[in-house]
């Protein structure tokens, strides 16, 4: 494999869809690096909380600068189904949905920092 020209490797790597790539990965140096650079294989990434430490020992290193676009989606607590719908949170149920989004974005920042 150390014998392929890297634009034939380059080439067969742009053929690939998303499965194979991660199988070519390992196959050698040359494979390695067409797949993570050529077809953008590792140009997004959906963060999450339970993918977190995937994220990280994707990500950090030489394969951060791959990353493009990094998705995160925050949530508030729902509210009570029983509440009338024009009645407003109180200032406890605003300040629980506060501390909640502060947690998450605290999250956020901690895993780029991570990285």
């Amino acid at each position: 494999m150390d014998t392929l020209l890297q634009e034939l490797i380059d080439r067969i790597v742009s053929h690939l869809d998303h499965d194979d790539l991660k199988s070519m990965l390992v196959l050698s140096r040359k494979f390695q690096y067409a797949c993570e650079e050529g077809p953008e294989a590792f140009a997004q990434y959906n963060l999450t909380i339970d993918n977190a430490p995937k994220f990280k020992s994707t990500y950090s290193g030489r394969r951060s600068r791959y990353l493009r676009e990094l998705v995160f989606e925050t949530s508030v607590f729902p509210r009570d189904e029983n509440a009338a719908e024009d009645c407003r949170d109180t200032s406890d149920e605003l300040s629980a949905m506060n501390k909640g989004f502060r947690r998450q974005i605290k999250f956020f920042f901690d895993r780029l920092k991570s990285v």
